[in-house]
């Protein structure tokens, strides 16, 4: 990113502008600090936004599937969470 078609070393062109490597390269933690959730929100908003809900429902019939092919047992609430993802998907079909 920095080169000196002379041969300087990178940290003098710096010093010459007056410039240091902190800032070319902030720390990241700093920036972490100062905004830490910015980030994580951001991706989600992205993420979300490209996610269509009926995934969310296949997903879930698909981790059922997999659960039961490998022969662990089944709580009613992943029971319950099951029929609420067939519904869903039922519905947006326009099905029974």
């Amino acid at each position: 990113m920095i080169h000196c078609f002379a041969g300087c070393d990178p940290s003098d062109v710096l010093t010459a502008i007056g410039l240091d490597w902190k800032d070319i390269y902030p720390d990241r933690w700093d920036c972490a600090a100062k905004r830490p959730n910015e980030a994580a929100r951001k991706w989600a908003q992205r993420t979300l936004a490209a996610l269509d809900p009926l995934d969310i429902e296949r997903g879930i019939l698909k981790l059922a599937a997999a659960a039961r092919r490998a022969g662990r047992p089944e709580s009613i609430e992943d029971r319950a969470r099951v029929e609420v993802a067939v519904l869903r998907l039922r519905a947006a079909k326009g099905g029974n």
